[in-house]
């Protein structure tokens, strides 16, 4: 052998050697990957046995022009249902409220005018502030992009500001025929910036391209189909479209819920008509992957109130209240939702009275009511079934009102119920999970989503009511999941959260900090992590995390008008006028931004334009000139 030679062998050896070296722990990490599991829980439409084919996630959606090409017939009755009309593009919306194409309307809230202005077929609203002598001060206008509602009940407005979606103020309500504020408006006013998230379009809308941990960001085209389509209710229709495929006279290609088990055809329509008090997405899931044909619950868990708190209470989903019912439970679970309804057709007057009384004798011909025709046409001429069992009752919406669907046999009387606070104080959470019967209670996912339903409770009633016993108890859910599944941003979230208000700072940051691994622009976690700075006293820090979530969602002005405050504190006080400016640009009910702006103006000297802030501010806040003098008279003091 050459010398020559011997040094090539000499290197093959010495190249195989440090390969061995990289090997062997690659080969333990992989083993030892095998023993431990994913990141994320598997995907249940992977995983869930099934005969229809189009569960699976790789099965793509075709849109109802596909469906209608076929089954033109359905898709015309379809068209005429609510679920049909659903939501538009405003300028595509039939003009159920009234106004032509150049038209506009005027309403007036205090010293707020709203305005409804029609201009080439485009709506647009807008919000203008009056001063003390009526003129206008200041205005805001913004187009409402999409239109939501059938008309049933009424519209409100989706206003798109760069891809993030805010509820116009301005809604229109058919039972009176006017323009109003949007519900809950009434009692508090977010004027164009009460945010619509995920879960408030998956009811309105067939698919909302929503950016993932985000509040109200979506990403072009932003939706796929407006209304509620044929394939929400019967999954993608790629495979039936290309080749249906029957087996023992069943198309497994797609899925027809009247083939489904009770359970599974209730889940389609539970979708939407069971609202719950939370709804929790599964962690690895999105808000739109549920396919009709798998349960439900595997990516949704909803949490109602349980029974001993709602009992002879009417405000509860119409799902809820038919469970409770003596058909719902004389049946054995078999009756449903499509037992009365027609999901393909809306029923109008005058045929709805007889169709619903035929479906009520569909199981009541033998034993029909026991009160006297005579005595029952006295209440309903037309001797209707469902106007002494199912009544109209008022609901919490403005201007609207829903069925009964208790089905009662003799109209109840409601009684006192537990007192909820009480009961949140004693750390027992007033939740329960609506499919208990169907889910696993020891299973780690099914604790997890009952972890973020607690801590989502707890946000909600801190300052009311004690909650360190219920973040407690979320704690001890959330942990051995995380431990399982860490790539879950929200139960994290979660988590850091219970920490956090137990006073265990350290390893609240640790979670919120794991939280930004998965999802570096969640917006609750840094909202979350601001108020933590905060409350160290660190504030540059909540500077920097503030800053991030403007640069996220520069079109809230609450976001704008926190940093000002911070940015305050630190002594930037020409970036924390910039940051007032802009808030109120995007709302101009900040009184705080115009407080703020003056004090800005003192600490830099600028005397002049902080005399001006404050003539502004005299105009257009709601509190009495004398009071305001006395603030500015203090204010100035502190500089001395």
């Amino acid at each position: 052998m050459s010398r020559t030679d011997g040094k090539t062998a000499m290197k093959r050896r010495w190249y195989w050697l440090g390969l061995l070296l990289v090997a062997i722990p690659l080969v333990y990490f992989v083993l030892r990957g095998r023993i431990q599991p994913l990141s994320s829980p598997p995907d249940p439409r992977l995983t869930l046995e099934s005969p229809f084919l189009n569960v699976r996630p790789h099965v793509r959606y075709v849109g109802d022009a596909v469906c209608a090409s076929c089954h033109q017939d359905i898709a015309d009755h379809y068209a005429q249902h609510s679920m049909g009309q659903a939501m538009y593009p405003t300028e595509q919306a039939p003009r159920l409220e009234g106004l032509s194409e150049t038209g506009s309307y005027r309403f007036q809230v205090g010293r707020l005018m709203y305005e409804v202005t029609m201009r080439n077929g485009r709506m647009f609203h807008s919000e203008t502030l009056l001063g003390r002598d009526g003129k206008p001060l200041a205005r805001i206008e913004e187009e409402a992009a999409y239109a939501i509602g059938s008309g049933t009940r009424g519209r409100t407005y989706v206003v798109n500001r760069d891809g993030f979606f805010f509820e116009s103020p301005i809604s229109w309500y058919r039972h009176t025929g006017s323009w109003d504020l949007s519900p809950g408006y009434e009692k508090r006013n977010m004027h164009f910036e009460r945010p619509i998230q995920a879960g408030c379009l998956f009811c309105h809308c067939n698919f909302a391209h929503d950016e993932p941990n985000t509040m109200n960001r979506y990403a072009p085209p932003y939706f796929s189909g407006f209304v509620i389509g044929c394939e929400r209710c019967h999954g993608p229709g790629e495979l039936h479209a290309e080749k249906p495929k029957k087996t023992d006279g069943i198309d497994y290609s797609i899925v027809n819920p009247r083939h489904l088990s009770p359970e599974l055809r209730e889940d389609v329509c539970q979708q939407c008509h069971l609202q719950g008090e939370e709804r929790v997405v599964k962690a690895g899931r999105g808000t739109f992957d549920y396919r009709p044909g798998l349960p439900l619950h595997e990516f949704l868990a909803i949490y109602v109130k349980p029974p001993e708190l709602t009992r002879g209470q009417k405000a509860v989903s119409q799902v809820e209240q038919m469970h409770v019912s003596r058909c719902f439970q004389g049946s054995g679970g078999t009756m449903g939702c499509t037992s009365c309804h027609d999901p393909h057709r809306r029923i109008q007057d005058p045929e709805r009275v007889t169709f619903y009384r035929q479906r009520c004798l569909a199981c009541h011909d033998k034993q029909p009511c026991s009160l006297p025709a005579t005595d029952r046409r006295q209440a309903s001429a037309e001797d209707s079934c469902i106007h002494c069992h199912m009544p109209r009752l008022q609901s919490n919406i403005a201007h609207t009102a829903l069925t009964d669907h208790r089905v009662l046999r003799r109209p109840d009387k409601d009684r006192d119920l537990p007192d909820a606070g009480a009961i949140l104080s004693s750390g027992i959470v007033p939740l329960r999970h609506f499919h208990a019967d169907r889910v696993d209670g020891s299973r780690l996912d099914v604790q997890r989503d009952f972890g973020v339903a607690i801590v989502n409770v707890a946000r909600r009633i801190e300052g009311q009511a004690p909650i360190v016993p219920l973040v407690r108890k979320a704690q001890g859910l959330l942990e051995p999941f995380l431990k399982q599944w860490p790539n879950d941003p929200a139960g994290w979230d979660a988590l850091g959260y219970a920490l956090r208000k137990q006073g265990n700072l350290r390893e609240a940051e640790e979670a919120y900090h794991q939280a930004l691994k998965f999802a570096p622009d969640r917006e609750q976690t840094l909202e979350d992590l601001v108020e933590m700075a905060e409350q160290a006293r660190r504030p540059q820090e909540a500077v920097r995390y503030q800053e991030r979530l403007v640069q996220l969602n520069p079109s809230y002005s609450i976001y704008q008008l926190k940093l000002a405050e911070l940015l305050h504190q630190v002594g930037d006080y020409e970036g924390s006028n910039s940051a007032c400016r802009r808030a109120l640009e995007l709302n101009l009910i900040h009184d705080d931004a115009r407080r703020l702006r003056i004090v800005n103006f003192l600490r830099l000297g600028k005397f002049e334009q902080a005399d001006e802030e404050f003539l502004a501010l005299v105009e257009t806040s709601g509190e009495d000139r004398a009071s305001l003098e006395a603030w500015y008279r203090n204010q100035k003091q502190k500089l001395r």
